[in-house]
């Protein structure tokens, strides 16, 4: 699966996944693929809940124009500064990392990846001066 992201656009878009911030789902789906997964307890769900429909043959489509808007909350998000054990606790927070509900997603969806993506969590606290250095800006 490749990914881009959509420009706004004054018309619905077909598109491949979804950040549930606001998200409409019919009954009609609601009955063939349920509603979100239950181990999930923050994030991470809405990825899920799009791939169980596109695996489902169910279409995604984004709205037309903007439905709302939520303050930019990402940043140097793995906490260069703070101590290793605060770190941690982050890694495992549901509002952080979500660490075990990462791995399942990914197991779940990529199992291919799921070594790489537990090494670059690691690292991620492990060495976080080393993932700042050579973290892409967005």
């Amino acid at each position: 699966m490749t990914m881009r992201k959509l420009a706004l656009a004054s018309y619905p878009q077909q598109c491949d996944l979804a950040n549930a911030n606001i998200l409409w789902v019919s009954g009609y789906v609601v009955d063939r693929i349920g509603i979100f997964e239950e181990r999930y307890t923050h994030g991470i769900a809405d990825y899920d809940y799009s791939l169980r429909a596109l695996k489902g043959n169910i279409p995604l489509w984004l709205a037309p124009g903007v439905c709302g808007i939520c303050e930019h909350n990402r940043g140097k998000n793995w906490k260069t500064g703070v101590s290793l054990k605060e770190r941690i606790r982050w890694m495992k927070s549901p509002k952080g990392l979500a660490y075990s509900e990462y791995l399942f997603y990914i197991k779940k969806y990529f199992p291919a990846y799921l070594p790489y993506s537990f090494i670059m969590m690691w690292m991620k606290i492990l060495f976080p001066f080393v993932w700042d250095r050579f973290k892409k800006t967005a």
